[in-house]
């Protein structure tokens, strides 16, 4: 999440850059022409970190979801499987106690 927010941060003040580099660039001439134009050449490397981290989050967020997917199914396969077991206990102890009342 931290990185998520350091990332829209950077984003932010690439545009805050460019913004400002465009309003410098008129009245500065060939300096801000230069200005300006690093500052599209770092929005554009910003923007192609951004794409990438993008990716590797939605990754993440698949494997979350996926692994959250198999902990539901496990959670569920295991409650069948004890109330299952549950079932055979009591069957058992109906089966002895009936058992025992023959005996009698």
């Amino acid at each position: 999440m931290a990185k998520t927010l350091l990332v829209a941060g950077q984003l932010e003040e690439a545009i805050s850059r460019l913004k400002d580099s465009s309003k410098v660039a008129e009245s500065m001439g060939e300096a801000g022409i230069s200005l300006l134009q690093d500052s599209i050449a770092q929005a554009k490397h910003l923007c192609k970190e951004a794409a990438e981290y993008r990716l590797k989050v939605n990754e993440a967020l698949i494997q979350v979801g996926k692994a959250s997917t198999a902990l539901e199914q496990a959670i569920a396969k295991m409650g069948q499987e004890a109330q299952e077991a549950a079932r055979k206990k009591m069957e058992e102890k109906e089966k002895r106690l009936k058992e025992v009342r023959d005996d009698y």
